[in-house]
């Protein structure tokens, strides 16, 4: 064990402080991972805009940047990921200590893996968004759905320090997932594990954010250009919530009864851009089928609302390159 910390101490990928002496047997010093010893890079692209964070080797956001815009284009991410290193290079930080650029993006994986088919962002279709960003930006580059990269997130800055096993809601524009099992990623065959959407029937809605909007229009008469410009105006008591809430139950309840069956995870947690007051209501509704026997029913995973404290996305795309490099 000795030999493994000096070699680490030895790269600054970590810092050995005080002895402390505690009981009997040889006192041991405290050891804390480098934040500043590596930096890695996460993008998460919406239908209505791009979230680009820096974290440092501790997880900690050191400089984001983000635009609002509906449908945005490779050619604009990739100037503004450009832009954004260049940034952080003025502003000192070593771009040898860059792990590389995780990216989080709507849709499910085709083909090879390697190519994303999005519900929106028509420009994004079938593109080989890791090969296109690691040409352009020469470095390495790690794709993932949207709903895992927010899993990934959660599991290190959220609920993962509690529990190993979860499944991850979540709600933008649409409606997805990913699930965690022995606290890393469950990618599937195709990279499609988590994608909870599809477990529904056609005549379900969807509780998808994106839903909620078209409902609020149509019997509140309230419309937004973008989700986000939506959800920062958000008012629960306008007319078609009641109505939102009522679908979303019926399809969620059909959901979350499929990942405790199939699943058995230690948690399933709401999030994604849920906002909370809306999580709370969900949790209220939702329950498991009765499956009593003998007195006792099935044992059921808790509910939760998400509890990492940045963006899930973006943040859990940037942990992707320090998985793969150090992790």
């Amino acid at each position: 064990m000795s030999r493994i910390i000096d070699r680490l101490a030895k790269r600054d990928l970590i810092r050995i402080g005080e002895i402390v002496r505690n009981g009997r047997g040889q006192p041991s010093p405290i050891i804390n991972l480098n934040p500043d010893a590596a930096f890695s890079l996460g993008l998460s692209i919406m239908a209505d805009g791009v979230k680009l964070v820096a974290i440092n080797l501790c997880g900690e956001v050191i400089c984001e940047s983000a635009i609002g815009v509906e449908s945005p284009s490779p050619c604009d991410v990739l100037e503004m990921a450009s832009s954004f290193i260049a940034s952080l290079a003025e502003q000192g930080h070593a771009l040898t200590a860059l792990a590389g650029l995780g990216i989080g993006i709507t849709g499910y994986f085709v083909f090879d893996g390697s190519q994303v088919n999005p519900p929106a962002l028509d420009d994004w279709a079938f593109v080989e968004i890791g090969r296109v960003f690691k040409d352009a930006l020469g470095i390495p580059v790690w794709v993932e759905n949207d709903g895992t990269a927010a899993a990934v997130g959660e599991s290190l800055l959220g609920y993962g320090r509690e529990v190993d096993d979860f499944a991850y809601l979540h709600f933008a524009a649409g409606f997805g997932g990913g699930l965690i099992r022995n606290g890393g990623a469950v990618r599937g065959v195709s990279g499609n594990a988590g994608e909870f959407g599809g477990m529904l029937p056609p005549d379900y809605v969807s509780p998808s954010l994106g839903k909620l909007m078209q409902i609020v229009k149509a019997e509140a008469g309230i419309s937004y250009p973008t989700l986000q410009a939506f959800l920062d105006a958000f008012d629960p008591s306008w007319a078609g919530v009641s109505t939102w809430l009522q679908e979303a139950e019926r399809s969620l309840t059909l959901i979350v009864n499929g990942i405790g069956s199939a699943v058995d995870p230690g948690m399933i947690i709401l999030g994604g851009r849920l906002p909370e007051v809306l999580a709370s209501a969900l949790i209220e509704r939702l329950h498991f089928y009765p499956a009593e026997r003998r007195g006792f029913r099935r044992p059921s995973p808790p509910l939760r609302f998400a509890a990492s404290p940045c963006d899930p996305v973006a943040v859990g795309a940037a942990m992707l390159p320090f998985q793969a490099v150090f992790f």
